[in-house]
């Protein structure tokens, strides 16, 4: 897990050339409220970072979510699949940011980092017994997310510096479902899909 992390985190800090997809929809205003939504970074984008992290057990993605009262949290929902089983992890790091035109500054909470398990399937069948009773899969997700918080609480700073990636960025443009964004001193363009409505 600390190693894809690592991975995600160079990956942000030095990918080059994202192209951004053509979106036909009309440009609308750069506001809070057209901001608001999950937003899933682009197919560019996470073609570049399943090769770079080249692990067919995980799966890991990045998102923006815009919430309410100026809310920015950097979402990396991660499935592991191992011995017959995935587990799906959320890891969030939570904060907020201000909107000046099309620029935007965050601030994100690096003590307040989130990781817990959201899910587990298996083929194992003592594990889809446990799965198929709610109380029981309820119990070894709390369980799990224990065991996780235990081993991982030292590493969390290994992921921090994707809060910094997004520090601050321009809106270069947006759609209902498109956002295309520019970061960095590079001036790189990353572009993101809509994955949920307001």
């Amino acid at each position: 897990m600390r190693k894809i992390l690592l991975a995600a985190t160079l990956m942000l800090l030095c990918i080059m050339n994202v192209c951004a997809q053509n979106d036909a929809s009309a440009s609308i205003p750069v506001s809070s409220q057209n901001l608001k939504g999950i937003w899933n970074a682009g197919k560019e984008f996470q073609a570049q970072l399943a090769n770079y992290v080249a692990n067919e057990n995980m799966d890991v993605k990045f998102m923006l979510s815009f919430g309410d009262k100026s809310e920015l949290t950097i979402a990396v929902p991660i499935k592991v699949t191992t011995q017959g089983m995935t587990l799906s992890v959320s890891l969030r790091i939570p904060g907020t940011y201000s909107l000046s035109g099309q620029d935007v500054k965050a601030q994100f909470d690096k003590e307040k980092i989130l990781c817990e398990v959201t899910d587990i399937e298996g083929d194992n069948p003592d594990i889809q017994a446990m799965t198929k009773d709610e109380a029981s899969r309820k119990m070894l997700i709390t369980m799990l997310n224990s065991m996780i918080k235990n081993e991982l609480k030292d590493e969390f700073e290994d992921i921090t510096p994707l809060s910094d990636v997004f520090g601050n960025f321009t809106v270069k443009s947006l759609t209902a479902t498109q956002m295309v964004l520019i970061q960095g001193d590079e001036k790189q363009e990353v572009s993101f899909d809509r994955y949920e409505t307001r």
